[in-house]
């Protein structure tokens, strides 16, 4: 995180040497393509830009399909004096990493460190005995923060700099142990240096537990939720078809298919099960972006210039070869593409394919648009019932949206079968 920097980025690996190589290697923070996260670093979000001054500061952000309003800390101001904690009852001081991304309650989240002020923080919080600082979204606009964010505990840290040649210092594990409202950021003036980390004065945010909905209800309401949410993975599995490489990550990284109304505590487990969805919604926008950039070179004879440009690097060693196998292509959508769009390709074919990025592009805004303001509303919601009910309708809206997308397909297939 920082202004003007990249992010620290959640990945993925083993702990042994080489592999801790390639974990480094595969965050999304480095490459710029892998998960939501990702997308959402990598992204402008530009309708979510269209925001409003309510008066009190804060900026809120209404999202045009979502009832809540999303809420947002004023711009930093560089210029602004360090301020002292108000040792108001309840609250606390905290380091602060503003990372774009989803993160939930519950849940494991691993980082790459590189940056020098997070080197410092880790260092402090170890030092400190706290192990924990807060994580929130960052505008698309950056240098404001989402008002809400989560507090990750740190459970794990493995020095790898002399594997890495000190590019990278620590990759940590953490756990995300509850969520924060941010009262203020305390040292503003250092989010535009590099030299240490910000500190915010937050409040611990918790449930109200005297909301009106009862048990029974509730659990009717999450059976609900679940039993669309299959609908939706039966959908896309129907829609998919042979594509194998987006159906098959399904079942095993939601888990869904076995979970009892019991483990879905708080709507937190749901939530982690949709945007697990989401990523491989992403995975499969990349996916058919680049299926139609090579029908389009394939139109125009040039289907073996696409082809060379989708070979894989025959430099990398056989474990990259493996661990990458599924992104070779996905590296084509921006570098090798926009590389190709010179005097050697027909003018035709470069229109083609610039519109298909234009719809790629337009395509992905939307998802990702769509999951961060969904998730952010769920951070702030302080009931079991409200998240539910965000849950119910992005689901919802997702089933219809494959349920026409299906009946498309369809009358397509009539079509042709028919002879028109």
């Amino acid at each position: 995180p920082g202004r003007g920097h990249q992010h620290d980025s959640q990945v993925r690996g083993s702990s042994s040497a080489h592999l801790a190589q390639q974990r480094i290697a595969a965050s999304p923070l480095l490459v710029a393509r892998r998960g939501l996260g990702a997308a959402l670093r990598g992204i402008a979000t530009r309708r979510l830009a269209e925001d409003t001054d309510d008066g009190t500061g804060a900026v809120v952000v209404g999202p045009s399909e979502l009832p809540s309003e999303l809420r947002w800390l004023p711009p930093i101001n560089f210029t602004a004096k360090d301020e002292t904690p108000s040792g108001a009852p309840g609250t606390m001081v905290l380091a602060f990493a503003p990372l774009s991304g989803i993160f939930l309650p519950n849940s494991e989240q691993e980082m790459v460190i590189f940056e020098p002020r997070y080197r410092k923080m880790y260092i402090d919080i170890l030092a400190s005995g706290s192990r924990r600082f807060v994580v929130t979204n960052v505008h698309p606009e950056g240098d404001r923060f989402a008002e809400v964010g989560v507090v990750f505990y740190l459970t794990d840290l493995q020095d790898v700099s002399e594997m890495t040649y000190d590019e990278v210092k620590y990759i940590c594990e953490h756990r995300v142990i509850g969520r924060v409202k941010i009262n203020k950021v305390l040292n503003p003036s250092q989010w535009g240096t590099e030299d240490t980390y910000l500190r915010v004065e937050a409040t611990p945010i918790e449930d109200d537990t005297s909301e009106v909905i009862g048990e029974e209800e509730l659990v009717k309401k999450k059976e609900n939720i679940r039993a669309m949410f299959k609908d939706v993975l039966k959908l896309h599995a129907d829609h998919s078809g042979d594509r194998d490489d987006l159906t098959c990550e399904l079942p095993a990284e939601l888990g869904l298919m076995n979970m009892s109304s019991v483990d879905l505590e708080g709507g937190w487990k749901l939530a982690e099960a949709w945007s697990k969805y989401g990523e491989v919604r992403l995975m499969e926008e990349d996916r058919n972006f680049n299926d139609d950039v090579e029908h389009a070179f394939q139109a125009k004879g040039m289907g073996e210039v696409y082809t060379s440009m989708s070979m894989p690097d025959e430099s990398d060693d056989e474990e990259d070869d493996e661990d990458d196998e599924g992104d070779d292509r996905e590296d084509l959508d921006m570098a090798h593409i926009a590389g190709m769009l010179g005097e050697a390709l027909p003018v035709e074919l470069q229109k083609d394919v610039r519109l298909l990025q234009e719809r790629y592009h337009e395509e992905v805004d939307d998802t990702v648009e769509e999951q961060m303001l969904l998730f952010q509303c769920l951070l702030q919601s302080t009931t079991v019932a409200g998240r539910l009910g965000y849950l119910e309708e992005a689901i919802l809206n997702e089933r219809r949206r494959l349920a026409v997308r299906k009946s498309m397909m369809e009358a397509v297939r009539e079509s042709y079968s028919k002879g028109k």
